[in-house]
């Protein structure tokens, strides 16, 4: 019966899925729904990429047990691994990393320098606010403070942490400064009033990283999926296929035209993954 076999095919190729937000829920945990969608999924044939902001540590303990072959992409899109196997690296030039600081010590707000070897740095004494101190509680490996960083080599990453209103401010600075020769990414978690800017080398962003991967694949953009919350997710949702926004997403992302999904604490990439990716 050729009509239902190709009703088991997958529509799409490849699966970019963000974490916080969209794969983890508000337990920062992955619900066993979105588990077996993944695994439903990857055994029909999609290559799957996990893409975050965070660090290769943290993106690689939390999806260590969903898939084995799935690309990962930390730090915005300035690492891209694969079976440990480094597919690229684009650090960031030092004079961006140094404008960087500059700018979060004038907001009177901590940096965080992710270096090439997988230490971090963080440009304070201590953590400076309640919502930067349980921020960095999730950061690995441990950030050493250093209070008057400077810069032997181009750092891989560096994340600028406040409020939303202060990391704008610090994204308007920058943008000013540096233009095109840095990749600026903003985050916003309003319940928590926590900002976060990366700050990235200027080829590198979520975006950038998914066309990488499907060329890996040998697969066109068109064949390819992306879900997401926040507005460091743009350009990958943009690149994408088909971009598809979570329910809990950032309001202002909501006007753009992508799908969307169900919430991160209603197994929304589970719902994507059945409705999209294999057309259930």
């Amino acid at each position: 019966m050729p009509h239902a076999a190709n009703r088991s095919l997958p529509r799409f190729g490849l699966l970019a899925v963000d974490l916080d937000g969209t794969l983890l829920n508000s337990r920062k945990e992955v619900s066993e729904q979105n588990r077996a969608a993944l695994a439903r999924a990857e055994a029909a044939g999609v290559a799957l990429a996990f893409i975050s902001g965070r660090r290769y540590a943290e993106l690689r303990a939390l999806t260590a047990d969903l898939s084995a072959a799935a690309f990962r992409v930390a730090h915005g899109g300035a690492l891209i691994r694969r079976s440990g196997r480094t597919i690229a690296e684009i650090p960031l030039p030092k004079r961006a990393a140094e404008l960087a600081v500059r700018s979060a010590r004038r907001l009177r707000i901590p940096a965080l320098i992710s270096e090439r070897d997988g230490s971090v740095r963080i440009t304070a004494h201590s953590p400076t606010t309640p919502r930067v101190a349980r921020y960095l509680r999730t950061v690995r490996p441990e950030p050493r403070f250093d209070p008057d960083p400077t810069f032997a080599e181009d750092p891989l990453h560096l994340v600028i942490a406040g409020t939303p209103e202060t990391c704008r401010e610090a994204e308007r600075e920058l943008r000013e400064s540096l233009r095109d020769s840095v990749n600026l990414a903003r985050t916003e978690y309003a319940a928590s009033r926590l900002g976060l800017l990366d700050v990235l080398a200027g080829a590198a962003n979520k975006g950038t990283a998914l066309a990488r991967i499907a060329r890996e694949s040998d697969l066109p953009l068109s064949a390819t999926v992306a879900i997401g919350d926040n507005w460091n997710d743009l350009e990958m949702l943009e690149t994408a296929g088909v971009g598809v926004l979570m329910e809990n997403a950032e309001p202002g992302l909501k006007t753009r035209g992508f799908e969307t999904t169900a919430s991160h604490d209603a197994h929304g990439v589970a719902a994507a993954i059945d409705r999209l990716v294999l057309g259930a």
